[in-house]
């Protein structure tokens, strides 16, 4: 789901909830109606669990500094990939 869409109907949904005037929660309701429409428009994109835009690019950063998650762990870091996970550098990376 779009998290802008989403947003917004939010917003709209308290403007409708907190509406002063009679006329002005109509126009909210209005909007909020047309914002529920264009959100039933929108596409979903299936991702499987390692393609997504955050694995790819954090899976970029393990190969750069060598560091294999094991696979017969769940992916976990054991042994020395958390030692190297550690450093200075590989942390940068990781959380830019």
């Amino acid at each position: 789901m779009d998290a802008k869409a989403t947003d917004e109907i939010a917003f709209l949904e308290v403007c409708v909830a907190f509406g002063e005037a009679e006329s002005s929660s109509q126009t909210w309701m209005e909007q909020l109606e047309k914002a529920q429409e264009e959100l039933e428009t929108i596409s979903h994109t299936s991702l499987t669990s390692r393609s997504g835009p955050v694995c790819s690019q954090l899976d970029a950063v393990l190969d750069k500094h060598a560091m294999t998650p094991q696979s017969y762990h769940s992916r976990s870091f054991t042994g020395n990939h958390c030692n190297k996970y550690l450093h200075p550098e590989v942390f940068k990376d990781i959380t830019n």
